[in-house]
């Protein structure tokens, strides 16, 4: 859904208020994202990430939008947003194929924790849509202590289903947990 959605991309611009991050996770994994601090550094802003599904980079169509709103209406938050060009840069970091909720959720969660001890936030809140929306579910009964609130758009209503599920079966079990 989001892959079909990114004629309209993002303006250099917008994405320039933003710095980029990679994120170093367990077992070797690398995420990047784009990130904008909070503007008062002397108070412990919410945290808002932000995953908005495969292929769903910087500059497609759901991430500048969201952008374009967050800098027009929202308050002062930390943003996150992941950037998930392909899959392609995370097969070729992590060495592991992974789509899908499951997988997602895991990434979310680990992020989570990195921001949390970097920003010291009041709270923390997931956006999540498609495969982005099916990982913000995930981390939600993951991230038990860690997640505050998820909102999860048309996410994959199936997880039996999901591309994730075919692929975590060449995962390890310390990683995934029994097959």
């Amino acid at each position: 859904a989001t892959g079909l959605s990114n004629p309209t991309r993002a303006s250099r611009h917008l994405v320039e208020q933003y710095h980029e991050v990679a994120f170093h996770l367990p077992y070797s994994t690398t995420v990047r994202a784009l990130v904008r601090e909070a503007t008062d550094v002397n108070k412990e802003a919410p945290l808002l990430i932000c995953s908005f599904g495969f292929i769903a980079d910087k500059y497609a169509h759901p991430p500048a939008n969201f952008m374009r709103a967050a800098k027009k209406h929202l308050g002062d938050y930390t943003l996150v947003v992941i950037d998930h060009p392909t899959s392609a840069p995370f097969i070729l970091d992590n060495k592991q194929p992974s789509w899908g909720g499951i997988e997602e959720g895991w990434i979310l969660t680990e992020i989570a924790k990195q921001l949390q001890e970097r920003y010291h936030p009041s709270s923390t809140h997931l956006i999540g849509v498609s495969m982005g929306g099916l990982g913000a579910i995930h981390a939600a009964y993951r991230g038990e202590g860690i997640i505050d609130s998820v909102l999860a758009f048309s996410p994959v209503t199936d997880p039996n289903v999901v591309m994730g599920r075919v692929f975590r079966a060449l995962g390890s079990e310390a990683l995934y947990g029994k097959r």
